[in-house]
């Protein structure tokens, strides 16, 4: 059998509509265009805000959650915001996209700083460059396509808003615990190392715990949890201990539900209530383990969702299966991207 590589890289056939549905799709384009750059501005204040440390004076908890979506969420929603012109996909789907999408932009001052030896004061300017890079990059393409019609989202129902405000309850309970205070050898070792960046040492020249001049090796320098600690404790004002001890496993945990709801979507064909069920799986037998039995394994992963073994598998790995699956069922090529990317 003969593989078509044209034909892999080629969208399916868009379906005629009719003279009444065009003029619908061209109002709801105008307002999709001036939401859109709406969003898209008062992302930029938010960014701006972080950056200048406003939210740096905030409580220790706000201003964890408001540098992590900075540095992450909003390059990998703006990322998001274009590929939404091709693949139709709602607010819970973005949100879940941005974490992968955030991570493919942040990878580009990352790996330069992490392989070249420089200070996290470049890790600064390169994650300036990016974030302003993609900002431009989204409202040239939000103008480009403004005349297009935006796609359709299918309304909500009401055993599937139960459903949302049962996720949220439930995630709400379990913030004291992921907020409480825990610190191992392994967490305290990736601790030096953030600190030592901090200080004004090239990231990544040599070992923080001995001191010498051996390169930590080939996996911390491709290691991207490094320069994110780094701009994430940098753009907080929190210390590096403080923010991996309790600050900042609860942004991950709550990435985790959106990431297994993206994935569950995308098992049910499209169906939002077998994501949604998904997630109350996915909260209910991992997260609220804890509360129920002490001292074993799912405890101890449950206090590391900031660990970059655990992260990648909890926040990266389902979107990447569940766009690999809409690949198979849609065929566009855009999802194919998405998934090269995350």
């Amino acid at each position: 059998m003969k593989f078509n590589l044209q034909k892999f890289f080629r969208d399916p056939p868009i379906p005629q509509t009719s003279d009444s549905e065009n003029a619908r799709g061209e109002l709801r384009a105008k307002s999709s265009f001036v939401q859109e750059v709406g969003v898209t501005i008062v992302l930029l204040v938010f960014i701006l805000l972080v950056v200048f440390g406003v939210t740096g004076k905030l409580p220790m908890q706000v201003a964890s959650w408001a540098a992590f979506i900075a540095i992450l969420i909003v390059p990998g929603y703006l990322l998001t915001s274009i590929l939404c012109f091709y693949h139709p996909m709602e607010l819970l789907e973005r949100l879940a996209l941005s974490l992968p999408m955030g991570w493919a932009v942040f990878s580009l001052p990352g790996l330069v700083v992490m392989v070249s030896h420089l200070t996290y004061k470049h890790l600064i300017i390169g994650y300036l460059i990016t974030t302003a890079l993609v900002f431009i990059a989204s409202l040239v393409f939000q103008y480009a396509k403004r005349d297009l019609p935006y796609p359709k989202i299918t309304p909500w129902k009401t055993d599937e808003i139960v459903l949302v405000i049962i996720l949220a309850a439930a995630f709400l309970a379990i913030l004291p615990f992921l907020s409480s205070i825990s610190i191992d050898g392994d967490l305290f070792t990736f601790i030096t190392t953030v600190t030592d960046t901090l200080s004004g040492e090239p990231i990544g020249m040599r070992d923080p715990m001995f001191g010498t001049d051996l390169s930590p090796g080939l996996r911390a320098m491709f290691n991207q949890m490094i320069p994110l600690m780094t701009l994430w404790t940098h753009f907080s004002n929190i210390s590096a201990v403080d923010l991996g001890a309790y600050a900042s496993r609860a942004t991950f945990a709550l990435w985790g539900l959106f990431a297994v709801f993206y994935l569950g979507k995308a098992v049910g064909n499209g169906s939002r209530r077998i994501g949604l069920l998904a997630a109350c799986i996915q909260l209910l037998i991992y997260l609220a383990s804890p509360f129920f039995r002490a001292q074993n394994d799912s405890t101890y992963y449950f206090l590391r969702t900031n660990a970059d073994k655990f992260t990648v598998t909890l926040t990266l790995l389902p979107i990447t299966f569940g766009l690999v699956l809409q690949y198979i069922q849609v065929g566009k090529r855009v999802i194919w991207i998405a998934a090269a990317l995350s």
